[in-house]
């Protein structure tokens, strides 16, 4: 699993380390070690996966010329260089980082974390980068080795440097000593490379398709109340296993340390278990039973433990259960019962008010005429464009941007943040990851750091947003609930303006809910819905029902067109779409293939890779040894980059042609806007290559070609089909299998599903369980199933809380019977009498309880809520309907949901319009409720199955309690009575003399007891009155007794109590004894044996 393990040392002298031995340890390998004239060979360890040595761009011809060479040797060269190079005795000669890499990724996908990481925060410094990947059980790490000085022309510089304010001008202390800095950087500069590195880790978990989110911070500055751990890898765990006297060794230490805080924590657990509520809360939002079990088993293997930890916590009062288990027979759509927290509902209703604050408040106002002249100097920018600008500068303090991917809308930021300045605003940017930051910067040229740099220096004190402040988050759609609120918080508190501006279709949150989405959804937003890569008018059309998720539309506009081909099977299908690619590739069309699967993507590829061949398009072959194998490439192979290479000028995802190829070594080249380069790619020190005619539909996010065929599978949603159908220029075409999908119209149900992280943002700031319904429904969660669920784990707490009063009334009752009070006379011919006459019939009976069910009648509030908002006279329509009648019958009454259902319009006039001379907005909003109305039919035919259910079980309750209620029984005689109270007065533990005392009894008074018993457990069941002084007993069996009783008769049943308990002990009794007997003879017959 992935864990928060990043450590940072220096490797010195001082301490007896040298660079090189750390270096030749870390490469498995053979070094020689100049500076002491001696060989080092580590070459017979193992673990290692991956090595890589990699240099700032821009770097000296020097540097370049002794790192020629494999991996192992560049190393050796640049260490060596280095020692000889500090003459000080305790010198520092390379700082080193030991990181863990997340589990859940495969080793290629850990692999490009690392680059991007090294890349965004090693090698922008100036840094040069020695790293290996060791990939031991249980245990993937990697060691990353950093250079101390900068490089110069000439070698090294100097460690520390001058500090230079704003001007420029070098930084003086007060006696007139110049301020200096370490060149590798200060505290501050490892916060952000720690931050930058759980940043970048979360990313590519995310893009990997984990819904999980590792926090860097210590547990003291998440506010968890646990401690941390140490961290003991498998050769410290072996060594434990191992030792004999754990005090030798200082493995042995830390693993005993790490288990004493395992232990710490579990205990901390056990006696305030909300600390799993907030570790759960802060990874995502709604969570099943099994996400509390994952985190207590970091600290305890005891499944009986865990899961009776879990069980407690979900019983907490904070928690809310949101969505029930329904029963399925078909595993495979089991549904797991979902929780979330009071606190985090609450967290994001504040965060939704407090972007409607800020959308109410006037702001940031700019001059109309300046503003029309700003953007009449940028010519290029389309009507859709201007409108956005338009939208971003008005004086509201919040503006929200859905810039759907290609509609230029760095461009349009560019053109708003000028604008901003020229008002005398400052204008700030921020994303999650460096990388998009770094973007902004460069794009949009506004100042940009990471949001957690921001949070920081504000925490800290520096920088601090003021009124005069305009703050851009880009890639909003990644951040999640919690840092957004408060980021909005501390706009608010501010006075600034923010700008949230991403796509939330492209990429999904990584933390707890799509804060971005529910925002844009409340306070409204501008949408760049005009796809600039399409070139045909109904092209663009479809990729905009595309980016609003109306990807059933998008599939019929293109299915029109005949660009959806049926195929009999997956064969066919990929037969078909290699001759089509062939054929315009023959026509010099520039295309690209796209698949989900990876094993899709091979089989395209080499498919397509023959059509060359056979057409002698592939010249001479020469073998290649890649990272996923040897590849043979030839003259004209199209070839895809796999990493990021600075000195190469490549980017993961760019497509080449080769134009000249050798063993282990090509050319090749890539076009690039218009412009054409060529570049030189060795197997030794790039080898992250791989045929390029098809790829995954993940790398093909960001690229363009003129046209795309598409591979369709069973394993699409509609974010995939969004980046699949949103890639050309000219014309895409999409293949499917008979096999795998039925017809089109299945085709669409998956390509159109829905697998969006959705928030749990709540707009009211009402009732808990108010806003826990809004909460559901964002989620897309079944509402009538959350009413449901939240009304009856309400209704049962109250229950529980009844129970716990008689609970406390009853110990009371029992114990005011221990006390020295005088007996009370039981007096009259029967002690409960029968009941055989009611006042109400069953029918009766029933149908007031059905009439004050409150799930039925939130049903029906909510029934009539949906009608409102389909029909525009909607209290006509209850009248046609006959709504309380129809909701008080069952059969009867079903006819008449085929008029909702198939032909609302009969009823009444519904919302929005439908022909020729409709808007589009009006023929969505039409569209919206036929579908609404056909969904309320299905909703009212479930209530009517459950209500025909309730109806059913309460008739059956009712009958069997008055059965019951119908036997009477007789008070005992005086024998009988004499004996029950001394019977009563004898403990449990004191059966045995009680049953003595009940067999000297007459026959008369035994037949008399056997006949009271017999009644009591007729009228109240077995063992009714048993029992009682135990808790669960209490609850479970006094509202059982009291049950079967008349208002009156429960004073006699109360004055009685200890009778009735006392004639059950005497037959259970008899039931102890008899096995006690038993028991007794078959030990003498086996000691007789």
């Amino acid at each position: 699993m992935a864990i928060a393990y990043l450590r940072v040392s220096f490797i010195s002298r001082g301490k007896g380390q040298s660079a090189l031995i750390a270096a030749a340890y870390r490469h498995r390998t053979i070094m020689y070690f100049e500076r002491e004239g001696a060989t080092v060979d580590f070459s017979k360890k193992e673990g290692l996966i991956h090595e890589e040595f990699m240099l700032p761009a821009a770097s000296p011809e020097w540097v370049r010329a002794i790192t020629q060479g494999s991996v192992g040797q560049a190393s050796e060269s640049f260490w060596n260089f280095v020692e000889a190079s500090e003459k000080q005795v305790h010198a520092q000669l390379a700082r080193e980082a030991i990181i863990a890499l997340p589990g859940q990724l495969l080793p290629s996908q850990n692999i490009a974390l690392v680059r991007e990481f090294i890349e965004t925060h090693v090698l922008s410094r100036g840094m040069v980068a020695d790293w290996v990947y060791h990939d031991e059980p249980g245990n993937p790490h990697i060691h990353l080795m950093m250079s101390l000085r900068p490089l110069t022309n000439e070698g090294f510089g100097a460690k520390t440097i001058v500090i230079c304010d704003e001007t420029g001008s070098p930084k003086r202390r007060v006696n007139g000593q110049l301020v200096r800095t370490q060149w590798g950087g200060n505290r501050t500069d490892f916060l952000e490379f720690r931050n930058g590195w759980f940043e970048c880790q979360n990313r590519h978990l995310a893009l990997a398709g984990f819904d999980l989110h590792i926090d860097g911070r210590s547990y003291s500055e998440q506010n968890l109340d646990i401690v941390g751990m140490v961290h003991v890898g498998p050769a410290a765990s072996g060594i434990v296993r191992k030792a004999k006297d754990a005090s030798k060794t200082d493995h042995v230490r830390r693993a005993e340390l790490n288990q004493h805080r395992k232990d710490e924590n579990l205990q901390r657990i056990i006696r305030r278990p909300s600390i799993v509520l907030d570790i759960v809360s802060s990874e995502r939002s709604v969570f099943e039973r099994k996400d509390l079990e994952n985190i207590i088993r970091r600290y305890s293997n005891d499944n009986a433990l865990c899961s009776h930890l879990s069980a407690e916590i979900l019983k907490s009062p904070e928690v809310l259960r949101i969505d029930r288990a329904p029963f399925e027979l078909n595993k495979k759509n089991q549904v797991l019962e979902k929780f979330t927290t009071k606190r985090l509902i609450r967290m994001e209703a504040r965060m939704a008010m407090n972007s409607v604050r800020l959308s109410k408040l006037k702001s940031h106002p700019v001059q109309a005429n300046r503003m029309d002249e700003i953007c009449d100097r940028h010519s290029w920018l389309n009507k859709e464009q201007r409108t956005a600008i338009r939208y971003l500068v008005d004086g509201q303090s919040i503006a929200v941007v859905v810039g759907r991917a290609g509609t230029g809308k760095t461009s349009m930021l560019k053109v708003a943040a000028a604008i901003w300045r020229d008002a005398g605003y400052t204008v700030l940017g921020g994303a999650l990851a460096g990388k998009a930051a770094e973007g902004l910067q460069n794009g949009a040229h506004i100042q940009s750091r990471t949001l957690a740099s921001w949070q920081h220096r504000w925490d800290v004190g520096k920088d601090r947003i003021d009124s005069r402040t305009v703050f851009i988050v880009d890639e909003a759609g990644l951040v999640a609930s919690r840092q957004m609120a408060a980021f909005l918080q501390v706009v608010k508190d501010a006075g600034a303006k923010i700008v949230l501006v991403g796509d939330a279709a492209q990429l999904q949150p990584i933390e707890a809910g799509a804060a971005f989405r529910a925002i844009a959804d409340k306070v409204g937003y501008v949408e760049l819905e005009t796809i600039l890569r399409q070139r045909e008018a109904w092209m663009r059309k479809a990729s905009a029902c595309l980016a609003t998720n109306k990807t059933k539309l998008a599939l019929d506009e293109y299915d029109v067109h005949g660009k959806i081909h049926s195929c009999r099977n997956k064969d066919e299908a990929l037969a078909r779409l290699i001759a089509n690619w062939d054929e315009a590739k023959s026509k010099g069309v520039n295309s690209l293939i796209l698949a989900h699967l990876r094993r899709d993507v091979q089989q395209l590829n080499l498919l397509a890779r023959q059509k060359l061949i056979d057409r002698e398009l592939i010249g001479r072959e020469f073998s290649f040894e890649s990272i996923n194998g040897p590849r043979k490439i030839g003259k004209g192979e199209q070839l895809i980059f796999l990493r990021n290479d600075s000195s190469l000028g490549v980017k993961n995802g760019t497509v080449g042609q080769v134009v000249s190829a050798a063993r282990n070594a090509i050319v090749v080249r890539i076009s690039e806007g218009g412009k054409h380069r060529e570049v030189n790619v060795n197997s030794k020190n790039y080898n992250e290559i791989d045929y390029g005619y098809a790829t995954t539909i993940h790398k093909s996010q960001g690229v363009t070609a003129d046209r795309v065929d598409v591979l369709a599978s069973s394993t699409l949603d509609r974010n995939l089909t969004y980046v699949a159908m949103t890639r050309h220029t000219e014309d895409l075409n999409i293949y499917y299998s008979k096999e795998i999908f039925r017809n089109k119209e299945s085709l669409g149900t998956v390509l159109s599903r829905n697998n969006t992280k959705e928030t749990t943002l709540d707009y009211d700031n009402g009732p808990i369980y108010m806003q826990a319904l809004r909460f559901a429904q964002n989620r897309g969660l079944n509402l009538l199933r959350a009413a449901r669920t939240l009304y009856y784990d309400r209704l049962s707490w109250i229950a529980d809380q009844a129970k716990r009063l008689q609970e406390m009334g009853l110990r009371l009752q029992i114990i005011a019977r221990s006390l020295p009070e005088r007996e009370v006379a039981i007096t009259g011919e029967t002690l409960v009498p029968g009941v055989s006459e009611y006042t109400k019939s069953v029918s009766q009976v029933v149908a007031a309880q059905l009439a004050g069910h409150r799930a039925l009648q939130r049903d029906i509030e909510m029934i009539n809520s949906s009608l409102g908002k389909i029909f525009k006279d909607p209290e006509s329509v209850v009248k046609k309907l006959e709504v309380s009648s129809l909701l008080a019958e069952e059969d009867s009454c079903r006819a008449k949901l085929n008029l909702l259902r198939e032909k609302p319009g009969t009823l009444g006039a519904l919302y929005g319009q439908a022909g020729l001379f409709a808007g589009r907005r009006a023929r969505q909003e039409r569209e919206a409720v036929l579908n609404a109305a056909g969904y309320l039919a299905t909703q009212i035919s479930l209530h009517l199955d459950y209500r025909k259910k309730l109806k059913a079980s309460l008739e059956r309750d009712e009958i069997e309690r008055r059965q019951r209620m119908s036997v009477e029984i007789p008070y005992p005689s005086e024998a009988a009575q004499n004996y029950l109270v001394d019977a009563g007065k004898l403990g449990d533990e004191q059966y045995a003399q009680r049953h003595e005392a009940y067999r000297s009894l007459d026959q008369g008074v035994k037949a008399e007891l056997e006949a009271f018993a017999t009644a009591i457990d007729r009228r109240f069941g077995n063992g009714a009155f048993l029992g009682a002084c135990d808790r669960v007993s209490i609850e479970q069996k006094l509202a059982k007794v009291m049950a079967y009783c008349t208002e009156e008769q429960r004073q006699y049943v109360n004055n009685a109590w200890s009778l009735l308990r006392a004639a059950q002990k005497i037959e259970s009794d008899k039931l102890r004894v008899k096995i006690t007997e038993m028991y007794s003879i078959k030990k003498s017959i086996s000691l007789s044996i």
